[in-house]
């Protein structure tokens, strides 16, 4: 096992179609509200198509229990926080990543809610993705009216 959380495991599995190793994070609670919350964050995710924001590869939210794949990644900044200590190369190169991604999130319409070390991952070459949007949520559209309608009639 590679990670928990609130209500999933992440699990590191072999992809059987390309061969790859990858993160599957499944949902670890059966009641409907819990499989909501992992279905809201899947399809949040999904929606956010930013280099810094974690990746749905696969995903069947009606499987039971529903599960998602993600590309794996080799460890989270709270693994690396140490490593920043009086680099401020690195610390600027974590910090730019996070960022990225956590910026991109409410200008795709959402709330992260969860923002921690845990939470941003760290792939091979150092790239840094924001990850686990369980908590996440779509923030409400503005729907006011910005503009008057005026009708009229003409004759």
């Amino acid at each position: 096992m590679r990670g928990k959380g609130g209500f999933g495991k992440v699990l590191s599995v072999k992809d059987l179609t390309s061969g790859k190793h990858v993160a599957l994070k499944y949902c670890t609670e059966s009641d409907v509200e819990h499989i909501r919350r992992f279905q809201r964050e899947v399809r949040i995710m999904a929606s956010i198509d930013h280099e810094n924001v974690m990746t749905v590869l696969h995903a069947n939210v009606e499987f039971n229990p529903p599960y998602f794949t993600m590309p794996l990644a080799v460890q989270s900044v709270s693994d690396i926080i140490h490593e920043t200590k009086g680099n401020i190369a690195k610390t600027m190169q974590v910090f730019e990543g996070m960022c990225k991604g956590i910026n991109s999130i409410p200008t795709s319409g959402h709330t992260h809610r969860d923002i921690k070390p845990d939470n941003v991952l760290v792939f091979d070459g150092g790239k840094i993705v924001v990850s686990d949007l369980g908590l996440a949520k779509m923030d409400e559209r503005d729907t006011t009216a910005l503009t008057r309608a005026i009708s009229c009639v003409l004759s």
